[in-house]
């Protein structure tokens, strides 16, 4: 019986978490066309449709959503390790501030959010930061131990009126 329940609890979760995976490209592909109908109110109030650097940016931001189920840790590592040695050809810049500005924006609210979604919403993101937290976890209560090691040791030599060094 106890398999039984085991097994079915598995066969859930996989089933959950499949669901899941469905569910987060949607979200992530509906946030970044919130984004981009952001960045389009704005453009129409600069009357900027013509710059081609949010021509460029809103084709990007396209992209982005089409691959939107494509992205997780590994992949993004695999991009990162085998980037060209130039590093990737930047977004052009508007020449008005003001519709660089919006393009900005635009694209650190996509960057984040995406950044969220590989970190925060995939099980390699799960696993990250698991091993993340274990690691941060580990480094402070190393550092504490060896801060309150040395301050005990201190204090307990002063307070016994032994010498630090041995005479």
């Amino acid at each position: 019986m106890a398999w039984l329940t085991l097994g079915m609890l598995m066969v859930s979760g996989a089933a959950a978490y499949g669901w899941w995976c469905h569910v987060r490209v949607i979200g992530l592909r509906q946030d970044l066309f919130d984004i981009r109908d952001d960045m389009w109110d704005e453009a129409r109030q600069l009357d900027c449709f013509d710059d081609p650097a949010y021509r460029n940016t809103r084709e990007h931001l396209n992209r982005i959503a089409i691959h939107a189920g494509s992205f997780t840790l590994p992949v993004l590592a695999f991009v990162m390790a085998n980037r060209p040695p130039g590093g990737y050809v930047p977004l052009p810049r508007s020449e008005r501030e003001d519709v660089q500005q919006v393009l900005d924006r635009a694209l650190h609210r996509s960057s984040a959010r995406l950044a969220s979604y590989i970190v925060n919403e995939s099980i390699t993101g799960w696993i990250f930061n698991v091993v993340s937290v274990i690691t941060l976890v580990d480094r402070y209560t190393r550092r504490l131990a060896d801060l309150c090691s040395t301050s005990w040791m201190e204090s307990s030599y002063s307070a016994l009126d032994v010498p630090a060094t041995p005479a």
